[in-house]
């Protein structure tokens, strides 16, 4: 297999175009560091062949969390790794969370009440805000 690897203790930066108006990826060099996708202008950072479905995944039994900010000031969402697991929607602050049609549930599925959250008794759907 092949490998790239920067000469000493240096970020190594993948960009097009001497990096003028072009997306990049960074790994960050050091213990810990990250790997960032930036994309140029509007670009977007696309996951999938377009003609089948994208996947995201953790590297082994670790949690799966969405965030902005570095996690900073920030909602989340959080898949719980392993059978049973939780998926958890967690608003940061007075922050909502927004809906623009119904959530469904399966009718045998339990609903808890958190905040303002209820089930209406017509048919399996959340209603927020009330």
């Amino acid at each position: 297999s092949g490998k790239i690897t920067s000469s000493g203790a240096h970020d190594l930066v993948l960009d097009t175009n001497a990096g003028t108006n072009s997306g990049s990826i960074t790994i960050t060099d050091a213990a810990n560091g990250d790997i960032s996708f930036a994309p140029n202008g509007t670009g977007e950072v696309v996951i999938g062949s377009g003609s089948a479905s994208g996947k995201i995944t953790s590297s082994g039994a670790n949690d799966l969390v969405l965030d902005t900010n570095a996690g900073t000031n920030s909602g989340s969402i959080t898949i719980t790794d392993a059978a049973n697991g939780d998926i958890t929607i967690a608003c940061n602050g007075t922050g909502d969370i927004e809906c623009s049609s119904d959530v469904k549930t399966s009718t045998s599925k339990k609903v808890y009440s958190k905040g303002n959250c209820i089930q209406t008794s017509f048919h399996s759907s959340l209603v927020f805000g009330y």
